[in-house]
């Protein structure tokens, strides 16, 4: 998909729970965002590729992450009802090699970028 559709959808899905959030008075939270490293993840930003049939060793994606991240980030990022949006997975342990270059983690890939240049907007 192109970075476009991915937002026009994320804006649909975003004018649905601001509805639901305004409806009841409550803020929205997101309490678990984020989307593996590898080229399904648009599909599916929930599947591990090994559970899609891809390749751990080879199924990288930078570009399909950081287009996820730019979605969400742009819409859910920039609504003042979202009061929270939690990351899955960033490691306490900066250190970590938990995960490797697949895996949620968008630190030191072009996702983590993306984060990090909304937080400076906010």
């Amino acid at each position: 998909p192109t970075q476009a559709a991915l937002d026009a959808e994320a804006g649909r899905w975003l004018r649905r729970f601001e509805a639901l959030s305004a409806r009841l008075n409550r803020p929205l939270v997101l309490s678990e965002a984020g989307f593996v490293n590898y080229a399904g993840t648009l599909k599916a930003p929930y599947t591990w590729p090994s559970q899609a049939g891809v390749s751990v060793a080879t199924a990288t994606g930078d570009r399909h992450q950081a287009m996820g991240y730019r979605a969400l980030l742009s819409t859910f990022g920039r609504s003042p009802a979202v009061t929270r949006i939690y990351w899955w997975k960033w490691f306490s342990d900066s250190d970590s090699r938990e995960e490797g270059p697949v895996g949620y983690w968008p630190r030191n890939k072009p996702a983590g970028k993306e984060l990090r240049a909304a937080c400076r907007v906010r």
